[in-house]
């Protein structure tokens, strides 16, 4: 089975190619204003935010008992671990 590739494929995925970089651009030119702890912070609750948005839409949310969410934090708190080291480490 074969799949051919259409247009709104092709949109699609420049629209994420732009949505991508443009957030090295902003990410620089927030990180003028704002510390990078609360660039961070905001683009992790933006993110959040959104995919919980596109979650809820597509009724697609996850189970919400703290067994499920205990997995979330801390995978959440070894990113954002490791993150830190890599980023002290330079």
């Amino acid at each position: 089975m074969s799949y051919r590739t259409t247009p709104l494929d092709w949109a699609l995925l420049i629209a994420l190619v732009v949505i991508w970089g443009s957030s090295f651009v902003m990410t620089k030119v927030a990180v003028a204003t704002l510390s990078a702890d609360w660039v961070s912070a905001l683009r992790l609750a933006i993110g959040a935010v959104m995919l919980l948005a596109i979650a809820a839409a597509t009724r697609q949310l996850p189970a919400w008992n703290w067994p499920t969410w205990r997995k979330y934090l801390v995978l959440g708190i070894i990113g954002e671990y490791l993150g830190r080291l890599y980023s002290e480490a330079k």
